[in-house]
């Protein structure tokens, strides 16, 4: 005897049909790439009547949006399981981008969509004001990097070194057989600390002259 009820039923049809979209959006943005395609080319992939479309999704931005912000829950839970405290600087950073890497490897077809339409994926951070679940990803980096003593600006550019390492180590990282998930973190983190505490010092050793011609 079935016992889920008739609105149990309805929620799973309403959960497939969603997830039936978002499978049929991530193919077509693979194959057309997002300005390439129409929600004509998504809803022709389902099979779902126009109308059932839109009950969900109101234009491909929006779909968009929704394929962005399940891969940066999956990003955000993952940073945010990290213990609080770490013996140093690098084994934070460290941890977040294996964290970082072990979700794209995860999420390969995903990934690989937001990569080709990058252009895309900017221009929905800045209208969305928000990063999603990847914010939480540059948010623990800067945590994991703040050694004080650096401009604002020299912040700001170390978070943008941070996501761009992230993104090409990343994309090399899929191109292995074998991927040494581990091996590519510290790197990455070795790598920007490393530069960072460089920057550090050339900055220290400048003040340092300037208050000796002084």
């Amino acid at each position: 005897m079935d016992s889920i009820t008739p609105r149990g039923k309805r929620a799973l049809n309403k959960e497939a049909n969603r997830d039936a979209i978002l499978e049929a959006a991530q193919d077509v943005f693979a194959e057309l790439s997002f300005g390439g395609s129409s929600v004509r080319d998504i809803i022709a992939r389902t099979g779902l009547a126009s109308g059932t479309f839109y009950n969900y999704f109101r234009s491909k931005e929006e779909i968009f949006c929704a394929l962005l912000e399940e891969m940066g829950a999956e990003l955000r839970s993952g940073l945010q399981e990290l213990p609080g405290q770490y013996p140093g600087c690098i084994a934070h950073a460290r941890s977040c981008f294996e964290v970082y890497y072990r979700c794209i490897l995860r999420n390969r077809g995903l990934y690989l969509v937001l990569r080709r339409n990058m252009g895309t994926v900017r221009s929905q951070v800045e209208m969305q004001g928000t990063l999603f679940g990847f914010s939480f990803f540059i948010k623990d980096i800067e945590a994991a990097v703040s050694h004080g003593g650096l401009s604002d600006a020299e912040n700001r550019r170390i978070t943008a070194a941070s996501l761009g390492l992230a993104l090409e180590v990343g994309d090399e990282l899929l191109q292995q057989e074998s991927p040494d998930i581990f091996g590519a973190a510290s790197f990455s983190a070795e790598f920007l600390i490393g530069g960072i505490m460089m920057i550090k010092n050339l900055s220290q050793s400048k003040q340092a002259n300037q208050i000796k011609i002084a």
